[in-house]
């Protein structure tokens, strides 16, 4: 289980991460050209891309990789157009919830720290009825929740072993 003040040092190491995260280079254009050249077999080169931002008429591989019509057979270039106010719009709501999401387990922490406890400590506080009333009163929300679904699935229970009962007897009736 994770205590108190390890989720608050995650939650200050993420915000600490993300105030280092400086801008990144690099192309963020909304729309670029994008040419790419196989290898050639035959003189072991590896292969060429290239992206530039020009005008979807001069998208071509004479143009973007300065190379003659010969050596352009093999190449393709594509036009592509990207809206990345979008792309951040998404990146920033899902940073966002997963903040929310941190602040809210935080919150739970700090007002439930019952939910820090083992398992084991858990039932042994629930065996111990004999314990002063105080600790009756301080019982959270989520164990009285606990408690019961025990009830109900005691109630449960008893109710199939009623009806299987009532069925037993009625055949045995019948007969």
């Amino acid at each position: 289980m994770l205590k108190l003040q390890d989720t608050v040092f995650v939650v200050c190491l993420v915000i600490f991460g993300a105030c280092l995260i400086q801008e990144v280079q690099g192309q963020f254009e909304d729309v670029r050209c994008k040419c790419v050249c196989p290898a050639d077999p035959a003189s072991n080169q590896t292969v060429n891309a290239t992206i530039t931002n020009v005008l979807p008429a001069k998208c071509t591989c004479e143009f973007v990789m300065h190379k003659n019509e010969s050596e352009c057979l093999r190449c393709e270039c594509k036009y592509e157009s990207r809206n990345t106010l979008t792309i951040q719009v998404v990146v920033i709501f899902i940073i966002l919830v997963i903040a929310v999401l941190l602040v809210y387990l935080v919150a739970l922490l700090v007002l439930d720290p019952t939910m820090l406890r083992g398992e084991s400590q858990m039932q042994q506080l629930q065996e111990e009825d004999i314990g002063p009333p105080d600790l009756q009163r301080q019982q959270s929300y989520i164990d009285r929740v606990g408690s019961a679904q025990q009830r109900w699935k005691r109630r449960v229970r008893q109710q199939r072993t009623n009806i299987f009962d009532r069925h037993t007897a009625m055949r045995s009736a019948v007969r």
